[in-house]
C-alpha cells in the first residue's frame, strides 16, 4: 500500500499478512501402548508407553508438534513432554520419575503456527501388571462322601504382586474327566487364603488352580489376563 499526492507518490507501507487457519481440532484421547511395574531386583524402572493421532483438522496451518501433560494419582497436570516442534512423535515412553503401582493420566495438545488446540480427552493408566503365575496350592485334605465330597486347599500370599496390592486370588477346578481347568472360577477376597470345593464326586481326580488379582484388573483392564498356577491335583 502506498499514499499519493500532488507531489508524487509516497513508499510503500511494511507487509500485512493474513494466515487463514486457526487453532487446530483437538486430537483423540490418547491410547496405551504397553506398560511395566518393573523389576527393582534387576534394576528395571517402570514405564507407560501412550500414543496419539494427529487431529482430524488442523484448520488450515499444518501441524507443528504436541504437548503431553500427566498427572499422578489425584494431583495437578504438569508438562511431561514438550514436542511443540515435532509434528513426528506420535508416541512417548514414560519412565523417569514413574511410581510403580500409582495411577497416571495423560491428556495431549496439537499445536500449529496458529496456537495450541484444546486438550484431548485424558487416559489414566495404572504402572502396574497383573501378579505373576503363583506357587499351585496346597491340597490341605479330601473328604469321600459319595456325591458330597470335598477338597480342601490353601496357598500363601504371594509376594510379587505385579506392583499394586493384591485384591483377591480366583479358584478354578476342572470337572475331574481329564478335561481344562474352567477358568476363572470362583472370585475370593484379598484376605482369604483357603478355599473348600464341594459337591464332587467320589473316585474322580480333580485338577485346580489359582491366581491372584490387583487393582488393574478391575479398574485398568487393558491386556491384562489372569496368570494361573500349576494345577494341583
Amino acid at each position: 500500500m502506498y499514499v499519493t499526492n500532488v507531489i508524487g507518490q509516497g513508499p510503500y507501507s511494511d507487509e500485512l499478512k493474513i494466515t487463514f487457519a486457526e487453532v487446530p481440532d483437538a486430537p483423540a484421547a490418547p491410547t496405551y501402548v504397553a506398560r511395566s511395574s518393573g523389576d527393582s531386583s534387576i534394576g528395571l524402572e517402570p514405564f507407560i508407553t501412550i500414543q496419539w493421532t494427529a487431529p482430524e483438522d488442523s484448520n488450515g496451518s499444518e501441524i507443528l508438534g504436541y504437548v503431553i501433560y500427566v498427572k499422578e494419582d489425584a494431583g495437578a497436570f504438569n508438562v511431561l513432554y514438550d514436542g511443540s516442534t515435532n509434528p513426528d512423535l506420535l508416541q512417548y515412553k514414560f519412565q523417569d520419575g514413574l511410581t510403580a503401582g500409582l495411577p497416571y493420566t495423560f491428556k495431549v495438545q496439537a499445536r500449529n503456527a496458529m496456537g495450541y488446540s484444546a486438550d484431548s480427552a485424558t487416559l489414566l493408566v495404572y504402572a502396574a501388571e497383573m501378579p505373576p503365575a503363583m506357587d499351585a496350592p496346597t491340597i490341605d485334605s479330601i473328604t469321600v462322601a459319595g456325591s458330597a465330597s470335598e477338597i480342601d486347599i490353601s496357598w500363601s500370599v504371594p509376594t510379587e504382586t505385579g506392583g499394586s496390592a493384591i485384591t483377591g486370588y480366583y479358584v478354578a477346578i476342572n470337572d475331574g474327566y481329564g478335561t481344562e481347568i474352567d477358568t476363572p472360577g470362583t472370585l475370593l477376597g484379598a484376605g482369604v487364603t483357603s478355599h473348600t470345593f464341594s459337591g464332587l464326586l467320589e473316585g474322580v481326580t480333580y485338577e485346580m488352580s489359582i491366581a491372584a488379582v490387583n487393582l488393574i484388573y478391575t479398574t485398568d483392564n487393558r491386556d491384562d489376563v489372569l496368570n494361573f498356577s500349576e494345577a494341583a491335583s
